[in-house]
């Protein structure tokens, strides 16, 4: 047992084979302990600051300022850290030499519709990969078809990557301008049928 004199080998006090923690679960768990602390004295806490601050508002005010400009300095670098650069290496393993290198091979044209591409703007243009290698919003990084604009990556994903649907919309849509400009209503150009005969 655990006290002033030592265990003897054999020990089943379980004192001995404790883990260590790392110094994130440290952290963690210092966190935990200041919430509950917080929820538990939260009003006599209050009370505590409202008084400090009344003490001395000039001092109260200073560490403010210092604390604001200490946070807007944070964010800043987080955004900066977890921007579009951090999306794209989560998301499709890629980093932002190889989006310019896919985008310069690509002449900087979306790979479906040849449009140029709006490599500025934010979500303006999008990674393309086989869904039916990864599903979802990742991919592995080996099934990337190319970069496309939004509208075509839209456009594909509403066909569910399907070339022979695409195909028959495409198809359907010039029978369709055909007949609207030879002066017939599409619907009926598109779906002519003979009427059945009565008996």
């Amino acid at each position: 047992m655990p006290g002033r004199t030592k265990c003897q080998p054999g020990c089943t006090c379980g004192h001995h084979n404790r883990k260590r923690m790392s110094p994130e679960q440290v952290r963690e768990r210092q966190r935990v302990k200041n919430r509950r602390r917080y929820v538990r004295d939260a009003e006599s806490l209050r009370a505590y600051a409202r008084a400090h601050r009344a003490a001395d508002p000039e001092r109260a005010r200073a560490i403010d300022m210092r604390s604001k400009e200490k946070n807007r300095e944070a964010r800043r670098a987080h955004g900066r850290a977890t921007g579009p650069a951090k999306r794209l290496r989560e998301k499709y393993g890629l980093t932002p030499d190889r989006i310019a290198e896919i985008a310069a091979r690509q002449n900087g044209l979306c790979y479906l519709c040849s449009e140029p591409l709006d490599l500025v703007t934010p979500r303006k243009t999008h990674v393309d990969h086989d869904h039916s290698c990864c599903r979802g919003q990742t991919s592995c990084g080996s099934c990337i078809r190319g970069l496309a604009c939004q509208l075509c990556n839209q456009g594909i994903g509403a066909f569910g990557d399907d070339p022979e649907r695409m195909r028959r919309v495409a198809d359907s849509l010039e029978m369709a301008n055909a007949a609207l400009r030879a002066g017939r209503t599409a619907p009926l150009a598109l779906f002519e049928v003979e009427p059945e005969p009565r008996l």
